[in-house]
This record gives C-alpha cells, structure tokens and sequence, in this order.
C-alpha cells in the first residue's frame, strides 16, 4: 500500500513538472518571437537600418549629380531612373520634387513611411497621411498636428494640402460627435481605396465631408 502511493507521488510530480517544463517553454517562446518579430525587434531593427543606410546612399548620388550639373554636366531633375540610372524598388516610391527626395505615398507602406518622415523625407505633393477620426476632423484648420502614426511627424493642416487615408475610419458618430464640414479645401481627400462611416454630420445646408461652395467639387476621391 506504501509503494503504491509512493508511486502515485512519483507520477503525480512527474506530470506536475512536465507541465511547469511546457509553460515556461511557452513563454520562453512567446519571448523569442516578440524579439525576433516585435515593433522594436531585431529583424524590424535590421530593416530599417538597411533601408535608411539605401536611402542615405540615393540621398550622397543625388548629391554627387547636383555636383556634376554646376560643374557642367548636363541634368535636369526628374525620376531616380533618369537621375542616377538605379533600378530597383526605390525607384518606384522616390522621386525628385522642387530639387527634393519626397517619396510617392500610393507607393510605400506605412512601416516605410515612418522611416522616411523620421529621414525628413516627405511625401509629394504636399501629401498629409490621414489616421483617425481626429485627423479627419481637422483638416484644411491650418493648424499644426503631430501624427504619432508616423513617429510623432508634425503636419501644417493647411487648406491648400492634400490628405491621403492610410486605413478605414470608424467615426463615433452621434448629437454628442458631430462632424464638421471642412469649410475650405483646395487641396484634395485622396480615399486611397479606404471608408470612412458612422460620420455624423448635422447642417442647415446641403454638406458632405466638404462643403459644396468650393472652387473644385472633386474634393474626395475613392
């Protein structure tokens, strides 16, 4: 009767310690995967500093043809193709804009666009990434917002701007949110393929997202 419960015991801890082996096998794992594939992993870390040392590298050839064209050389300001003859993935999302590296926003990702904004490299055209609801509510006010989406990048919300969704916005639309019609806006609300719903909007007036006395009706494009 001892020895049976003896082994009883044996096996009960036996089974005890395989379970406390396969959960800190779990966490160990959960651990490793956040290190390798986290925000602030190694292979996100290895990523960027390739692309920003890619970058830096377009940013010195650049340079370096400025250089050429005061010393006489021919060159005009035009595609990365056209100026420095590359050939590869940046020479669909970069292009040269008022003697600029800015980056084309169809174009690149939204890890991407963190990079470059912290680069001090801007979209074209005077392009402003749109987020939230928040975002949307103060376009065209002329006030400066930081958008923590691109690392905390600050943006002038001018009228003459043209904004970009970057992902579908959920309004909490209701009498106690209502959306504002942006008054003025002689840029552009480039849908970017994404939604915007629940948005409530309350006006004497015939209104959409943008008021409809503008010089330019298309304001939003899908």
């Amino acid at each position: 009767m001892e020895l049976r419960t003896k082994e009883n015991k044996e096996k009960g801890i036996t089974i005890i310690a395989l379970i406390v082996t396969i959960i800190v096998l779990i966490i160990l794992a959960g651990i490793t995967i956040t290190f390798l594939t986290g925000d602030n992993s190694i292979i996100i870390n290895s990523k960027k500093a390739k692309f920003r040392t890619e970058i830096k590298e377009i940013e010195e050839q650049i340079e370096m043809a400025e250089i050429n064209r005061n010393e006489g050389e021919d060159f005009e300001y035009g595609t990365l193709n056209f100026l420095i003859g590359r050939n590869d993935e940046y020479n669909e999302i970069l292009l040269i804009e008022n003697k600029e590296l800015v980056y084309d926003t169809e174009k690149v990702n939204e890890e991407q666009v963190k990079w470059l904004e912290e680069m001090g490299i801007h979209a074209k055209n005077n392009i402003i990434p749109i987020y939230t609801e928040e975002q949307l509510a103060k376009i065209g006010k002329g006030e400066e917002v930081t958008i923590s989406e691109v690392g905390g990048i600050k943006y002038t919300f001018s009228s003459d701007a043209n904004y970009y969704l970057q992902n579908d916005i959920i309004c909490e639309g209701g009498e106690n949110n209502k959306f504002v019609p942006i008054n003025r806006l002689d840029g552009c609300i480039d849908g970017n393929y994404h939604k915007i719903e629940n948005i409530y909007i309350e006006s004497s007036e015939v209104s959409g997202l943008v008021r409809t006395n503008q010089r330019n009706n298309k304001k939003f494009r899908n």
